[in-house]
């Protein structure tokens, strides 16, 4: 196959797993499934490459049209140049972009919030091929007018338990809606939501909160907030007003503050740090996504821990790190206020009296460094997640 066939094939593949994306997806990950299910005679890092490099010759490729190049350039993080960008913004009704005029949220102009038109049944046949009917469709239908004006979370008893029940089951898979719509569908119904949802739940909002059952109490992200306590006893206004009594203390620490752990699960940490390592947006952190991924696989069939105080330690050396100076005056950089913006947000989950103070100075650099452009060496952000990685794979 000539090279020309090849890229084809590749972005052809792309076009195809990006179409439904909700929010930026893992390029290493993309490059290993399309690896493994055409076997091409390249190896991991040539797909890579190949992928980072076309990704920015989007624009000019005749073969898609301008949704489809949108959608891709939104998946796979692709910064809009200038003659583009005009003629996606005379597409759109809403485009929002971050500094490096990435596409962080689009509309189409012919298009009003969440009008799915024949999506719902694309929705339906996914949670149920069995029961596609207009029945289930108009009952999705009616719990999604139900997220409009979200109060509180519903009292399912009324309702038909089938279709609750396989509602709460896929949730999390539903494509079709951004993430947003499924936190919201998630808290109307109770939903107890997988570490992996949470996860990235909190990649995306400002505060995710939950209850002792993984389900969602609190969630504010930047035009949406909702939240409240989920009961099943018949008493729940008692217990609502007796809990509203603890104003200041967050529904997460009230379930959990006798249940502090000492220990975190290494997969855990590790894939946290992933959001600051994909929002670098660098070809530098490629062998360090990969890794990550690596030990990931290997670790898949354990449960190892590793001491929270550990975490911090580590983390608190790590930050020394990035102002070394560089090696070469001409090498890559990235700004410090993204870097400890997305490395804060990656760390929050972590509950623990020890990290407290670690947290509150991150928040506090983060607010020092708000109006400035500092530059860190791209080499030195690199090194410091490295740090990290290499301390707690060596406990």
């Amino acid at each position: 196959m000539k090279i020309e066939e090849e890229i084809l094939q590749l972005m052809n593949y792309v076009a195809e797993r990006t179409k439904h994306a909700t929010s930026p997806m893992n390029l290493a990950q993309i490059c290993r499934d399309f690896d493994a299910k055409f076997q091409p005679c390249l190896t991991l890092s040539c797909i890579n490459k190949r992928l980072l490099t076309n990704r920015l010759k989007i624009p000019k490729m005749h073969k898609f049209d301008l949704d489809t190049k949108i959608q891709m350039m939104f998946a796979l993080s692709v910064p809009l140049e200038t003659g583009f960008l005009e003629e996606v913004k005379n597409h759109t009704e809403i485009l929002e972009l971050d500094y490096q005029n990435r596409i962080l949220k689009y509309e189409k102009k012919s298009m009003e919030n969440f009008n799915f038109s024949n999506r719902w049944i694309d929705i339906a046949n996914r949670l149920d091929p069995e029961e596609n009917d207009e029945e289930f469709i108009d009952f999705l239908k009616f719990l999604f007018e139900k997220t409009k004006n979200l109060k509180a979370p519903m009292d399912l008893k009324a309702l038909d338990q089938g279709k609750i029940r396989k509602i709460k089951e896929k949730i999390e898979e539903i494509d079709e809606f951004e993430i947003s719509k499924k936190a919201e569908i998630a808290f109307l119904l109770s939903v107890e939501i997988s570490e992996r949802f949470l996860r990235e739940l909190r990649e995306s909002a400002e505060i995710v909160e939950v209850d002792a059952k993984n389900r969602i109490t609190k969630y504010i992200a930047k035009d949406l907030k909702f939240e409240g306590i989920h009961e099943k006893s018949i008493n729940s206004n008692l217990k609502r007003r007796l809990s509203s009594d603890k104003e200041n203390v967050p529904a997460e620490k009230l379930a959990r503050k006798s249940e502090i752990s000492e220990e975190l699960s290494l997969k855990e940490f590790l894939r946290s740090l992933l959001r600051p390592i994909r929002a670098l947006n660098s070809a530098m952190m490629t062998r360090v996504e990969f890794r990550i991924e690596a030990i990931c696989f290997e670790e898949a069939n354990d449960d190892k821990k590793i001491p929270i105080k550990r975490i911090h330690e580590t983390l608190v050396s790590s930050l020394r790190l990035l102002t070394t100076p560089p090696e070469s005056e001409n090498s890559e950089s990235t700004c410090l206020f993204d870097f400890l913006y997305n490395l804060e947000i990656a760390i929050r989950f972590i509950r623990h009296p020890i990290m407290e103070s670690f947290q509150n100075k991150m928040k506090r650099l983060i607010l020092e460094h708000a109006n400035d452009q500092e530059e860190i060496p791209m080499i030195n952000a690199r090194s410091a997640l490295e740090a990290i990685i290499d301390a707690v794979i060596n406990v």
